[in-house]
């Protein structure tokens, strides 16, 4: 599985990630994706073969929801709750 980290969590969580062998890229590390509006990260994870990994529940649902609902695929999103993976050093 191939994931993209949205702007909300860290690069060196991305950086962990990889070595212990996942194929992760954080927008962060992306000339491209950095200040990228949400659309626009979405349409990168879907042509890249990659799941988003956000907190940003609110904007990316419905994006989401209007995809599915045309028939398109894309590879998927995870949704993260910050009561269960809070946002901050710690995490």
């Amino acid at each position: 599985m191939r994931l993209l980290l949205d702007e909300h969590l860290d690069r060196r969580f991305a950086e962990q990630l990889r070595t212990r062998g996942y194929d992760v890229l954080a927008v962060a590390e992306s000339s491209d994706l950095i200040e990228a509006d949400d659309p626009t990260v979405l349409e990168h994870c879907i042509a890249d073969g990659r799941v988003l990994v956000t907190y940003n529940v609110r904007d990316f649902r419905p994006l989401v929801e209007a995809r599915l609902a045309a028939g398109e695929a894309l590879p998927g999103v995870l949704l993260l709750s910050p009561r269960t993976y809070p946002q901050g050093a710690r995490s």
